[in-house]
């Protein structure tokens, strides 16, 4: 609000109020000065303040500095005599641009309609509500069905609904608009959820009639409560782990390590670090990959979640493992917080055991013979082109088999049927000691016989699943 006060010369003796920045005037440079001089620049005023000093109560609306206000000029009179003029100034400006926004709309239904996963809806105070198509899909109510404040509470949540009659009350008694996200009534293991805004309408100066939308937003709440799960495992694991946090402000260039950290780096507690002192830590061939994750952070609010290597004081380097996330405030970017950890030892494992996988991969595509590699439950996991073609399949029919594919028949080498219980590979299984030599016969889906030998059947126990691993050779 801004107070304001003039003589009846129109000499300003008064002009302050917490809104004068919003309007780019001060008012130690222009008490004093003429309001006609002043505000010369915005003829309505001038003409407001004649009619006051003429003895009339005016009440304006105007726009100054590119904000409008709800201006009223009260005359002062002593034994008679105008001495003087004295006012004050709202900013309505939100309220202006909300009401110019509700005059540029030709029809929010259905422009609504055309956009996506979003319906529109209408609730008249005195008249018939109404509901676009995508509405009754959203809420899973028939088509054509005349939409009732009741029916509207039977679609949501029975604990969210309190908020969405609270906010359609204000709405329709304040004039106050609103957006919410609310659930759907329906099972938790199918729990949906929806942004519902709302808009009132005016006319005459009251309220009759509210317009809003309302978008499915399920799949983006998922992610939103991945993320939360996420969070509270990042919280356990810094309690049982070797985690290094750290916080960085953008608007300083500071960053505050933990001693963890610190200690993770190779740093004191007593370095000083920037951003770019940051960036180059990390590997050269890392890098641009953390300075992107950085920017998107800072620019976009998205967290980061990163292997990167950071260099080590011996010109070597480590894996760290890197999640952070936004520090908000007023709605801007303004620092960020995470955790490291060191992940050195476990990405070389990982390395030498994504070499090893090549090996395996390179060995299945050239052996001259036929493999089959079994998981503990006795699936084929992995076979290659060889033992494929001995059954006269392609190798995608065998994978996740436990017997022989369809059509194919496992015959001993008498030629009678062979329970599954004397397979090689059960055996080995079984035992625990390898088969060598095992004969049998393959009968495919065209009827066509091969003797085949398995030379070598055995079991390997990986320490990750703690259950033996059946591989048949042929």
């Amino acid at each position: 609000m801004v107070h304001f006060a003039f003589d009846a010369d129109g000499v300003l003796t008064r002009f302050d109020g917490q809104a004068l920045g919003k309007f780019g005037v001060e008012s130690e440079n222009i008490v004093g000065e003429s309001v006609f001089d002043v505000f010369a620049h915005h003829p309505e005023i001038p003409e407001h303040c004649r009619r006051a000093l003429d003895g009339e109560e005016v009440t304006a609306t105007v726009e100054l500095g590119g904000r409008w206000l709800d201006s009223r000029y009260q005359p002062l009179f002593e034994d008679g005599k105008l001495v003087g003029v004295v006012g004050h100034a709202y900013d309505i400006t939100d309220r202006m641009e909300r009401q110019q926004q509700l005059e540029q709309q030709n029809d929010l239904f259905t422009r609504a309609q055309e956009i996506a996963d979003v319906g529109a809806w209408e609730y008249n105070l005195q008249g018939p509500n109404l509901w676009t198509e995508k509405v009754y899909d959203i809420f899973g109510v028939p088509k054509g069905t005349t939409p009732t404040l009741d029916m509207t509470e039977e679609c949501y949540h029975p604990a969210d609904w309190p908020e969405v009659s609270e906010a359609l009350k204000r709405a329709a008694s304040e004039g106050e608009p609103f957006e919410l996200e609310v659930r759907l009534s329906g099972d938790r293991d199918s729990q949906r959820w929806v942004h519902l805004r709302g808009d009132p309408q005016s006319e005459a100066g009251s309220v009759v009639r509210l317009r809003g939308t309302v978008q499915e937003i399920t799949e983006r709440k998922k992610r939103e409560q991945e993320r939360e799960r996420n969070e509270r495992f990042l919280e356990q694991v810094q309690q049982v782990g070797e985690v290094g946090g750290w916080t960085y402000d953008f608007r300083t260039d500071e960053l505050r390590p933990t001693e963890a950290l610190c200690d993770l780096l190779g740093l004191s507690m007593e370095t000083e670090m920037d951003a770019a002192d940051v960036i180059q830590s990390h590997h050269p061939e890392d890098r641009e990959r953390a300075a992107t994750a950085v920017e998107r952070l800072w620019r976009d609010g998205e967290p980061f979640d990163i292997e990167v290597r950071v260099l080590t004081g011996d010109e070597g380097s480590r894996w760290i493992h890197s999640q952070a996330e936004p520090v908000y405030e007023n709605g801007e970017v303004v620092a960020m917080r995470g955790v490291s950890q060191d992940i050195d030892e476990h990405k070389q494992r990982e390395q030498r055991l994504e070499a090893e996988r090549d090996l395996v991969e390179r060995i299945l595509e050239t052996s001259p013979v036929g493999i089959l590699v079994h998981d503990a439950d006795l699936q084929v996991t992995r076979a290659n082109k060889q033992a494929a073609e001995m059954m006269g399949v392609q190798p995608e029919a065998l994978e996740q088999q436990q017997s022989a594919p369809e059509g194919v028949e496992i015959l001993s080498a008498d030629g009678t049927p062979r329970p599954d219980d004397e397979r090689a590979i059960m055996q080995a299984k079984q035992t625990g000691d390898p088969v060598h030599d095992e004969e049998f016969i393959v009968e495919t889906a065209a009827g066509k016989q091969r003797t085949i030998v398995a030379t070598r059947c055995h079991c390997s126990t990986t320490a990750n699943s703690g259950g033996s691993s059946p591989r048949s050779t042929t």
